[in-house]
């Protein structure tokens, strides 16, 4: 992140895992490394970032559909002008290449190899790391020979010989012997002519389904399919209803999502929801008048899940344990303080100003609606308008490969577990207002229910990819499917199964498409 910072850019010779995002699109790869030149102050600019990407595809030649197209979908060469092109984007003052070329068919080689010595000729530093000869011996200024970690030998380029530098390299004697040696080369200075400029639309592969269909599209297919057939076959099916009881759902399964598409997971926010709800209640049953209590339990229910959800992230980084270890552990914890709270007793008798804020029932005002709304409203700009959201992104993608572009984990991780535990405390406030009364199991097991609603979603159970539409959709979907099982007479027990079968489908229609992308 340092030398990100210090004008430093590294191109690695793994590009898979330390070069693409390969769970983001063409766009967000070109500028993830230099978000804050096409932001205006913590916002970005998405129109900044399309003209920079398409001026840099057009520099690059890369042959796509288009900048919003998925970089998975791109062949290994273009994949690589991408990386390069991100990085020239920050107009590096040293660019350190490992292996550029490796795995690109001829044109992109040649393609690399000028736009190196066009940074070269524009002042930046190039120091270009192959294990290719016939490239070190056409392509450098100066050349430096490592064996066994140390300087083997120093040529010039235009004296240079093959069997000079292969006497260098090679150890003379099994002493000198060492697995991982390889010529270090200095900037190209060859002047291959450009390959012809492709169209920035050009289609550079063909489209294949994967490119079409979307997890939202058939989520929302289905989600008006059984919402119809409930609604014509019951008078007692009202959608307003409906989006009353999967407000809350909605919110927690957002607080899951936020963990996930950071490449974590909070198995504990079932438990968060039922300590914030107890927190929340305390306060209501105070002394203090309702027009104190009620915006002070609030604030108090939303604090006290974040500070949860940030302590999870806190101990995960600083053991360097799964995050799925450290929640596993917190939701015990939580779930026993709650019962200390409580002392084992349920808690009623709430203020009736209280539970009109979620359903009033004279004026028929929804709050739980209005929340939800405004957190959907909220999440969605933060995750798509913002760096930070932008970041959430790139760590769940790839976190190599964000390191490398300037991005923190640490920072990243505690502001995304931040957000979910607050999102699963703002759960426990609506339930609470909702049901009017608090009890010791409130929240429990809710957590396999979250995850669920997120992953049927289309958010990626790997991470670095989902859209809150996409969570909103799986909410109201799992909602439906309820209502649906109540109608068939299906027992409680049983809701379980539904779920977990559910949320088993969705798992492995994500490895299908990263499969299909992969491809």
């Amino acid at each position: 992140m340092g030398a990100a910072k210090a004008g430093i850019a590294f191109v690695p010779e793994d590009r898979l895992r330390q070069g693409v995002f390969r769970g983001l699109s063409l766009r967000a790869n070109s500028v993830i490394a230099s978000l804050q030149q096409w932001a205006r102050g913590p916002f970005a600019s998405a129109s900044a970032e399309r003209a920079a990407a398409t001026r840099q595809i057009e520099k690059l030649s890369v042959r796509c559909r288009s900048v919003e197209q998925p970089i998975a979908e791109l062949s290994g060469g273009n994949q690589q002008k991408v990386v390069l092109g991100r990085w020239l984007l920050t107009e590096p003052k040293v660019l350190i290449l490992d292996e550029p070329t490796r795995g690109v068919d001829v044109g992109a080689k040649s393609e690399i190899h000028r736009l190196l010595r066009t940074a070269a000729d524009g002042g930046c530093g190039v120091l270009m790391i192959s294990s290719d000869l016939p490239e070190v011996l056409a392509n450098s200024d100066r050349i430096i020979v490592f064996r066994n970690g140390r300087v083997a030998g120093q040529f010039d380029a235009l004296t240079a010989s093959a069997e000079g530098i292969a006497s260098a390299a090679i150890p003379h004697d099994s002493g000198d012997w060492k697995e991982g040696e390889r010529g270090g080369v200095s900037p190209p200075v060859s002047h291959e002519a450009a390959s012809p400029r492709a169209d920035a639309t050009r289609l550079g592969r063909p489209i294949r389904l994967g490119s079409l269909w979307r997890p939202e599209t058939a989520l929302l297919a289905v989600v008006l399919l059984l919402a119809a057939w409930l609604g014509v076959g019951s008078e007692e099916f009202r959608l307003t209803d409906l989006a009353t009881h999967a407000s809350i759902w909605v919110v927690l399964g957002l607080a899951a999502a936020c963990t996930i598409l950071a490449g974590g997971i909070d198995i504990s926010i079932g438990s968060l929801v039922g300590l914030s709800a107890a927190v929340t209640a305390l306060i209501l049953k105070s002394t203090l008048p309702e027009v104190v209590s009620i915006p002070l339990a609030v604030l108090a229910g939303v604090a006290t899940g974040a500070i949860g959800g940030s302590l999870n992230a806190a101990i995960s980084l600083a053991g360097r344990v799964h995050p799925i270890v450290v929640t596993l552990g917190t939701l015990t914890v939580f779930r026993g303080i709650v019962i200390l709270l409580l002392s084992g007793k349920a808690m009623t008798g709430l203020p009736d100003a209280f539970g009109h804020l979620a359903v009033d029932p004279s004026s028929g005002f929804r709050g739980l609606i209005l929340v939800a709304a405004v957190v959907v409203i909220v999440l969605a700009f933060w995750l798509r308008c913002c760096r930070s959201g932008r970041h959430v992104y790139a760590i769940g993608s790839s976190p190599s490969a964000a390191r490398l572009c300037g991005v923190s984990q640490t920072r990243t991780w505690l502001l995304a577990f931040s957000v979910s535990g607050g999102l699963a405390g703002l759960t426990g406030v609506m339930t609470l207002a909702h049901t009017q009364q608090m009890q010791a199991r409130l929240g429990a097991g809710w957590e396999l229910s979250a995850i669920a609603i997120a992953v049927i979603g289309g958010v990626s159970i790997t991470g670095g990819r989902g859209t809150v539409f996409g969570v909103v959709l799986g909410a109201i979907l799992l909602r439906l499917v309820n209502s649906a099982l109540v109608r068939w007479e299906i027992p409680d027990a049983q809701v379980d199964l539904f779920v977990g079968g559910m949320l088993l489908l969705a798992v492995l229609l994500d490895l299908v498409w990263r499969r299909r992308l992969a491809l």
